[in-house]
């Protein structure tokens, strides 16, 4: 929610390009964890979390471009950015277990 509020207060200062990217990153990450756990195999959670790391990596380069261009402040966006990165390495510990379940099933 609160990566949509940022999006939602830097859209004048933003080219449209740039603030929907922000918007539709920041969102995908959730939608494809949502994905993930309505999927029915191992390789399906493991393409969609491995989605949703990929943008974890994706919205914090939109926001660190945000930061450079001093478009918003460091207390509105450092939150987002230490959010994105506690995801990222939570999401990608989650796709390290599945790999490894799927090579031990695939080992069976």
């Amino acid at each position: 929610m609160a990566v949509v509020q940022l999006a939602q207060r830097v859209r004048s200062d933003l080219p449209e390009p740039l603030s929907a990217n922000l918007l539709g990153t920041g969102t995908l990450i959730g939608a494809e964890v949502a994905r993930a756990y309505l999927g029915t195999s191992r390789r399906h959670l493991l393409t969609h979390m491995t989605a949703a790391r990929h943008a974890c990596q994706e919205i914090q380069y939109w926001l660190r471009l945000i930061l450079a261009a001093d478009i918003a402040s460091e207390e509105a966006v450092n939150p987002l950015l230490d959010e994105a990165h506690r995801l990222y390495n939570t999401i990608a510990t989650i796709c390290a277990k599945a790999r490894q379940n799927l090579e031990s099933d695939a080992a069976r």
